[in-house]
Formats: C-alpha cells, sequence, structure tokens
C-alpha cells in the first residue's frame, strides 16, 4: 500500500499502512421509527451517511521519529483533526474525531524504542454524504 495516503491536519507522515478498513453508517435523527401495528413500517429520518476509518500502522524503517510525530499528532486533546484518506480512487478530507489511539512496544535496543501495530479510529464529525 502506498505510503503516502493518509494525512493529518494537513501533513503526510513517513509510516507504513498496515491496513485500512472503512465503514460507512447512514445515521437516522430523532423523528425515526416504526409505526404502530400492524403495519411496523420503518420510518427513517435520515441525517446523512458518516464515514469510520479504522487504520492500522507500523514505523518505516529508520523512522521511528516519524512514527512518534504521528502518534503525538493523533494525541491531542481536540475535538477533531482534518484527514485526508482514500475513496474510492480518490482521495476525501473531512473533519473526523479520534476516541483512541492504542500502539504496543514491539522492541528495545538500547535507548531505541521501537513502537508499532498503532490501531486508530477516525469518524466523521459531520455527514459525508447527506440526503438530496
Amino acid at each position: 500500500m502506498s505510503q503516502d495516503l493518509i494525512a493529518v491536519n494537513g501533513v503526510f507522515y513517513e509510516v507504513a499502512v498496515g491496513a485500512l478498513k472503512r465503514t460507512c453508517d447512514i445515521t437516522d435523527g430523532d423523528n425515526a421509527g416504526r409505526t404502530d401495528p400492524p403495519a411496523a413500517s420503518m420510518i427513517r429520518d435520515v441525517i446523512g451517511t458518516f464515514f469510520t476509518y479504522v487504520l492500522t500502522i507500523e514505523p518505516k524503517q529508520g523512522k521511528q521519529a516519524q512514527y512518534d510525530a504521528f502518534h503525538d499528532a493523533l494525541v491531542q486533546p481536540v475535538d477533531s483533526v482534518q484527514l485526508t484518506i482514500p475513496y474510492g480512487q480518490t482521495s476525501k478530507t473531512f473533519d473526523a474525531y479520534i476516541t483512541k489511539v492504542e500502539d504496543e512496544l514491539k522492541v528495545r535496543r538500547g535507548s531505541l524504542k521501537i513502537w508499532g501495530g498503532m490501531a486508530i479510529t477516525f469518524t466523521a464529525t459531520d455527514p459525508n454524504i447527506t440526503p438530496t
């Protein structure tokens, strides 16, 4: 997978993308629900489609500082980040919030600590697609 696929706040980091999973949630508003029986039809109140991406990364060889900088950019206590991420054959840029970033210490070589296996979940703050 190409390594310049994902940017956070306009910055591409030299990290290795291990996997990228996309989920699109079509979300209803407060007026959605079922009618009374016997029909019990579903009434939708679609407010839009929200994209969620789960990204896993590893450090590139010799680029642990880039991995660390990427980690530091993701764990800031902010409402959202600007995310540029693949979508189909192009990419999309949107604001996303992060609730969890996790990784693990893989190897220690003297004073160098090699972290890896970072998993991040990004969820759009606003609908990526709205009803027409």
